[in-house]
This record gives structure tokens, sequence and C-alpha cells, in this order.
């Protein structure tokens, strides 16, 4: 009982505490992976699937049920003495870790939602810089018409199919912070684009949304968006030639200096030219600005540089 004994300390306490009977091998399963075991910080979730013929959370069971019959043994006992029983706690086994986006599918698949993320978390950057268009803005297509729009999206569904006619086509599903769309892919656009619909990945899609037709009786079919190119958001990144990044000379300090040398160092080779563009403003409020631009060395744009920019509140522009 929590109440009485307190909060779980590992998992083996979990598993020494809890009635063998009550709690089966799928509410384990269920438990780990929705993430209710993620505050026993010495084993991760895709440990409990660990498996060399037999799973741990298979050995948690055993272990659990050992426990359980030694304290049934020690209350038959004459005067409650212990019998001396050896019980050997199951070693937490290793094994290759889980990708975040299967852990992230577990998490939907089990609670409903996604708890300790979202598959697009990785591509926050690349979303609010390239794309004009939300999903939940595809709902409302009337104020879109005759517009090229940018949209991002997780693939989390794919159904392929075949027309009367015996030609391939898709239907699929993207998600993103705010909706849900579906779309379909025949004829060319299924050439061209089927193999970016892949449970999964994350993608973008550039398209123009067609002025509505009057209905001329003839039931020609319109599609709702005309696709003009999709790419993966992961290979986003990789396009952007320049980050300039925009400096007060008042706010040079050598702790700011350090700190922007060791994250522009730690983000690593790219393909991105960066530029220091430093100002500053005189008396008669002129702005003063120069650039410096690094020739030799092109960085790679990763997620902590950018959060080492947001954290220090540098402006930057990237093109």
């Amino acid at each position: 009982n929590e109440r009485k004994n307190g909060p779980y300390t590992s998992i083996f306490n979990f598993a020494e505490r809890l009635d063998p009977t009550l709690v089966n091998k799928r509410s384990y399963e269920a438990l780990a992976y929705a993430g209710g075991f993620d505050d026993f910080t010495d084993i991760k979730r895709h440990q409990y699937f660990c498996e060399n013929g037999t799973t741990f959370i298979e050995l948690l069971l055993k272990y659990s049920q050992q426990i359980r019959n030694d304290k049934l043994q020690h209350q038959q006992t004459l005067f409650g003495e212990a019998l001396p029983v050896s019980i050997t706690k199951p070693e937490i086994p290793q094994c290759e870790e889980w990708s975040n986006i299967f852990k992230l599918k577990k998490e939907l698949e089990y609670i409903g939602i996604y708890m300790s993320s979202h598959p697009l978390e990785p591509y926050v950057f690349d979303i609010e810089t390239n794309c004009n268009t939300t999903l939940f803005d595809l709902s409302n297509k009337e104020s879109l018409q005759g517009k090229e729009i940018k949209f991002a999206g997780m693939v989390s569904h794919v159904l392929q199919r075949t027309t009367k006619t015996g030609k391939p086509f898709i239907t699929a599903t993207l998600e993103d912070y705010t909706d849900i769309y579906s779309l379909s892919l025949f004829g060319q656009d299924y050439v061209n684009y089927a193999n970016f619909f892949k449970e999964g990945l994350a993608i973008i899609i550039k398209a123009k949304v067609p002025e509505k037709k009057e209905d001329d009786g003839k039931n020609n079919f319109q599609p709702d968006i005309i696709i003009q190119k999709i790419m993966l958001l992961s290979e986003i990144r990789n396009l952007y030639k320049t980050i300039t990044l925009q400096i007060d000379l008042n706010e040079l300090s050598p702790t700011f200096i350090n700190e922007l040398t060791k994250n522009i160092k730690q983000a690593g080779k790219g393909k991105t030219d960066l530029v220091l563009r430093f100002y500053t403003s005189n008396e008669l409020d002129k702005e003063l600005r120069f650039d410096m631009v690094s020739k030799k060395h092109k960085i790679f744009l990763s997620n902590d540089f950018l959060r080492f920019l947001k954290e220090y509140d540098i402006s930057f522009s990237v093109s």
C-alpha cells in the first residue's frame, strides 16, 4: 500500500510490495509503455522488454511471486520465524534503446496522448521558419483558396489502396500540434511522393489550394490541395545558407564571448555560413554596425545551438 509504506523506491520495491496475483504481465507492459515507471531512474522503458529468452518483465513477475511465497511461508512457520530463503533480484538487462518516435507511439497507444514530448519537437524551429499554415488552418480551405501554403506534420497512419481500375493510391494521416489532416495521393502524385508517407516520418509540404470551381455537373475530381514539393523535415536544416547573429556591442562580456565560442564549436561543422553582426547606437541615435563573416567555419544549426541563442536572447535570422 503506497499510503502506508510511502512511494515506491525502485522497480524491485514495486514488485516486492504488489500482489503478483493482482498485477499481471499486461499490466506491467502497459505501465512501462506509458511511462508509469519513469521515476525509477536506474532503468529505462526499453529495458523492461529486453529479451534473452525471457523479458525483464517476466523476470520481475517471477521475482514478485518468490517474494510472495516467502512471505506466506514466513506466516506459516512456528512463532512466525522466517526460513533462511535467499531471493536474488533479477539483473537489469541491456539492449538497444528505442527511437523517440517508437516511444511516443506507444504513449499515444496506451494513454491516448503524447506525454513526454511531441514527435515534431525536434523540428519546431524549422516549422516556425518555413511554414505559413497549420493543419488546423487546412480545416478552413475557403480562406486559403488560390494561395501557396507550406505546412508540416508527422505521418501517423497510411492506408495503401487500389482504385476500381486497379491503380494504387494511398490515404495518409498527418499530425501537428494543432490538428490532424488526411490526404490521398493518386496518379503522378502517388509516383512522386508516396515514399514520403511512411509512419513516423516528419515531412514538410509545399502546395497550392485551388480556387473552387463551379459545379458543372460532370463530377470532375478536384483535389483539396495541389502538391508542389515534399521534403523530410530532417533535411531542411541543411538548406540554410547563412545564419546572422545580431549582437549588441554594449552587452559584450568575456563570459558571453566564451559561451558563444563554446557553443559555436559544439554545434559542429555543417553547411551554414555564420555571420556575426555587431551593432551599437551613438548619442545621436545613429546605429553603427559591422559584420564578421567566418570564411572557413560553416556550422550545423543544432537544436542545442538554437536553444543557446534563445537562452541568451540573441536575435538571429536565417536565409
